[in-house]
């Protein structure tokens, strides 16, 4: 059906795509993304206008396995950069009214992804490791007012779940336009993987919307008088006694079933006050430890410092080179180098951070076995080991493991090649190359993996390689992946190059912009 073209902002939808792909907020950021769109926006926008305007038809997404941790994944829906640009304009059109709508909780029931109030703020949120701070507080202060037991609970697949007819209707009854709902439902039933259900994850908008499908079992958990706070998916409820915990955590259950939701029971417990600070203040109290003893540190070599200061504000006073590694590397040594640690992802992701910022290398040989054990750490220890002098010696140890048949993530393999790529001064190894070169010409393989790996052979591949990208354009239907191709031909001689390019170069905005991007030498 036609549609109203003026009820979408989709400058402003671009620009928080553009953020969200900047910030690291969506699971692909895709090699070239966001300057073929920077060069070509004008026209690609009204483009898309058009698409609107007359009756969008959204792609189907690819679904990519991201790594949970203990050989569970969590489903990360790739979007097409149309669709979404399309599901942010759509959200972001009736933003005013779930603002509205979901006033009463934030900062008091639901402390997850805070809404901002100004609505045409790139920032869909505000800052988020505030919100997560805001939860813990207000969870230890309900302990510290008298509740004497907690549950902590959580729900199974969360967004995956989400009943698509209940969430429209509850954007229907928080005052949505309803053209706006019905183009969201046009693209929710195309992008969902079990028909009538979920939301795509990794995706700002799809955060929105998840506040707006859990504020009717917070609205119902409250009005019965139930002390109940959450953080996303993440449930907790302070009661007196047990058998009113009991009592709470029945209704709860109830409640999220007339949704189609569960919550997981192995990771339902109604724990004493005691237990459940313990686990609420998870590793402050190590971290704390670690703080003071750097103040200790730098009490024998400054004089006095002011015991409330955090970590960062010491940082910005003393130089870096000074701050206790021996202190770091102990603690590390002690959670997870011990035999019979267990392995805390936060306490690991700051003590990495405390080391990595002295290129450290206490860690490095601990990380690099880890990436088939513990895939989902593996963006945190490139990260690392970049801010280290240990880049060189972690090629071979790439190579044996990408070529190895624990490797089986496509996601995995992705972060492991855009890693090589953001590297400066380190060229891969001839074995990564050809590793990259396989993966590159295999259609199987997703087009977001092929991306990063074609930017190994745009760099670093032979002229036989680039012969073969040419060769393989035909073969290619999407816009976006043909003008990456096009771009990865720059170093092709240029006579050839560009008797291709004017064969080619009119297939749309995107491959328009790839020509003049290389031709003019900006890129």
């Amino acid at each position: 059906m036609p549609f109203e073209i003026e009820k979408l902002d989709l400058d402003l939808a671009w620009r928080r795509v553009k953020s969200d792909l900047q910030t690291g907020r969506t699971f692909v950021h895709s090699p070239l993304e966001i300057e073929l769109i920077e060069a070509a926006r004008v026209d690609w926008l009204d483009q898309l206008r058009e698409k609107l305007r007359i009756g969008y038809r959204p792609h189907s997404p690819l679904i990519a396995d991201i790594p949970k941790g203990n050989g569970a994944v969590r489903p990360g829906a790739l979007l097409s950069l149309e669709d979404r640009v399309v599901y942010s304009a759509a959200v972001g059109a009736i933003l005013g009214s779930i603002n509205t709508g979901l006033a009463w909780s934030q900062g008091r029931v639901d402390f997850s992804y805070r809404l901002s109030e100004r609505l045409r703020r790139v920032d869909w949120f505000t800052n988020t490791f505030n919100s997560w701070t805001a939860f813990r507080n207000a969870s230890l202060k309900r302990i510290e007012e008298g509740a004497t037991y907690v549950v902590l609970t959580d729900i199974t697949g969360f967004y995956e779940n989400i009943d698509l007819a209940v969430l429209f209707s509850d954007l229907r009854s928080l005052g949505a336009d309803i053209e706006i709902v019905q183009l969201l439902q046009v693209c929710l039933n195309r992008w969902c993987v079990v028909p009538n259900r979920g939301i795509p994850q990794g995706q700002s908008p799809s955060d929105v919307l998840a506040k707006v499908y859990l504020n009717a079992v917070d609205q119902v958990i409250v009005d019965m008088g139930i002390d109940y706070i959450r953080y996303v998916d993440d449930m907790r409820i302070f009661c007196s006694e047990i058998p009113a915990c009991k009592k709470a955590l029945m209704f709860l259950t109830h409640a999220l079933r007339r949704r189609g939701l569960n919550l997981q029971s192995a990771k339902t417990e109604i724990l004493s006050a005691v237990n459940a600070k313990r686990i609420i203040e998870g590793i402050t109290p190590v971290i704390t430890e670690v703080q003071q003893r750097y103040r200790e540190f730098l009490e024998e070599i400054m004089g006095s410092i002011d015991p409330y200061m955090s970590i960062s504000e010491i940082d910005q006073n003393v130089d870096p080179n000074a701050a206790p590694v021996e202190v770091v590397r102990e603690v590390f040594r002690l959670n997870f180098l011990e035999a019979g640690a267990k392995f805390n992802r936060t306490l690991f992701h700051y003590l990495l951070n405390r080391l990595g910022a002295q290129s450290d290398e206490y860690a490095v040989e601990y990380c690099l076995g880890q990436f088939a054990s513990k895939p989902q750490e593996t963006q945190p220890i490139l990260d690392y080991i970049r801010m280290t002098p240990a880049i060189p010696r972690t090629f071979e140890v790439l190579e044996e493991f990408l070529e190895s048949p624990e490797c089986i993530y496509d996601y995995q393999i992705y972060q492991l090649f855009n890693w090589v790529n953001s590297l400066e001064g380190f060229p891969p190894s001839v074995r990564l190359i050809a590793i990259a070169r396989r993966i590159s010409f295999d259609n199987a393989r997703p087009a977001f993996l092929r991306g990063v790996c074609r930017i190994v052979l745009q760099n670093h591949g032979t002229m036989a390689d680039l012969e073969r990208l040419e060769g393989s354009y035909g073969a290619i239907h999407d816009e976006f992946e043909k003008a990456q191709l096009l771009v990865s031909l720059k170093r092709l001689e240029a006579g050839r190059r560009n008797a291709f390019y004017g064969r080619v170069g009119g297939d749309g905005p995107l491959c328009a912009q790839a020509v003049a991007l290389v031709k003019e030498q900006r890129i």
